[in-house]
């Protein structure tokens, strides 16, 4: 196995405990993604309301449990595919 990647050593420089702290707070702070979206974007506001925006939405969740993961356990595999 060769050198962890920058990214992981990053992840692991952060209290794994960090992660039991940040999970609850997930479903607000997309809130306030989607939101910042919508304000920054317009174009965006009307249509995250639809099937867009759950899409997006989605994304959004991946993205932040995935980061999460990480915080948890830096050798996390990141790149599977979500279970819900």
């Amino acid at each position: 196995m060769g050198t962890p990647s920058p990214a992981r050593t990053t992840f692991a420089a952060v209290p794994p405990e960090a992660a039991d702290v940040l999970r609850p707070v997930l479903p607000g702070l997309a809130d306030e993604m989607i939101a910042a979206i919508s304000l920054e974007v317009p174009d965006y506001a009307r249509a995250m309301e639809g099937e867009f925006g759950q899409v997006v939405r989605l994304g959004v969740e991946i993205a932040l449990n995935r980061f999460v993961d990480m915080v948890a356990d830096p050798s996390a595999d990141v790149t599977r595919a979500p279970t819900r």
